[in-house]
């Protein structure tokens, strides 16, 4: 056991508990709310007339909107809105750029995807090794509204479905926000009203071991999610580790399920329990380089995290 215990490169073991995502204050959502018209709108106006009000809010980091309900036999696309507001040292610490990834789960078949929000460039990229600036050349704050169109992005099927979008910039992370997509030009049947309802929590530790030469990845994750019409004791409840390193636009993930002992499960139904499992044992696990990561947990489109992980091998 005391082998085993000298090997543990980091144990981290803080719990964290969120509802659907990062705790963004009303002030900031307020400053994301638009109309129907103002979403899909190309005048570029409209997102820079926010600024201002949020430099006035104590925040610091990313959120998101989007509108709640789409009729795709209208639109054609799935604007998201980004605000994001940082200081002049956090930029340079983590350039916003390179390390901005949009998460999108699929709360009908359970799928997850991934996808920076800013392409590359095919020029060099400079090393991060300079010198950095005096603090005083890196005061102020920058404050930025961006839309994305997710459609394009991640080449979603434009019918009918339901998503969870959200943004992970290294250790900052927004809020979810919930999107229906149906074929009626306005809402209906208040299925949406249902779904902004069903809320997930989840709490994790992870820590990182090296056992007969294998390293393994150890997660203790406490949940409680709705259950959906594609889980059952055959598939599961989807769950994803993700781990981020610094400037790298593709997050390592490992994607997994936790096995369900309830046969008889409805939609609707709230399942809550804990499960330990090692993350590197699931189809994809791979080994890590050494190196600096942040972890996340998602679940049930949940985002859940950061927490600081370092491996040595």
């Amino acid at each position: 056991m005391n082998r085993i215990l000298n090997r543990v490169v980091l144990f981290v073991l803080v719990f964290l508990s969120f509802l659907t995502a990062a705790e963004i204050s009303d002030d900031v959502m307020d400053t994301l709310i638009f109309n129907d018209r103002q979403f899909y709108s190309n005048d570029s106006k409209i997102l820079r007339r926010r600024e201002s009000k949020l430099l006035e809010l104590n925040f610091l980091g990313v959120a998101v909107n989007a509108p709640k309900y789409i009729a795709t036999n209208v639109h054609s696309v799935l604007p998201l809105i980004l605000a994001v507001r940082q200081t002049g040292e956090r930029n340079w610490d983590v350039k916003f750029s390179k390390n901005c990834i949009l998460t999108a789960f699929n709360l009908d078949t359970g799928d997850i995807f991934f996808k920076p929000l800013f392409g590359s460039k095919k020029r060099k990229a400079k090393p991060h090794n300079r010198k950095k600036p005096l603090p005083s050349s890196l005061e102020g704050e920058h404050t930025q509204f961006i839309k994305f169109d997710v459609r394009k992005k991640l080449s979603i099927p434009w019918d009918t479905g339901n998503w969870k979008f959200g943004v992970l910039n290294y250790d900052q992370f927004s809020n979810t926000v919930l999107v229906k997509l149906g074929t009626h030009k306005s809402k209906s049947n208040g299925d949406l009203t249902v779904l902004e309802n069903t809320k997930s929590a989840a709490t994790f530790s992870i820590q990182p071991l090296r056992e007969n030469g294998r390293q393994q990845l150890i997660v203790n994750l406490d949940y409680t999610v709705t259950s959906r019409n594609f889980y059952s004791v055959s598939n599961g409840i989807p769950v994803t580790i993700v781990l981020l390193a610094l400037d790298q636009r593709h997050p390592i993930h490992y994607d997994g399920v936790i096995p369900l002992k309830e046969s008889s499960l409805q939609p609707g139904m709230k399942i809550q329990d804990n499960y330990m499992f090692d993350a590197m044992s699931f189809k994809n696990g791979h080994t890590l380089n050494s190196g600096t990561y942040v972890a996340y947990v998602v679940i049930d489109g949940a985002i859940v995290g950061s927490h600081p992980l370092v491996i040595d091998t």
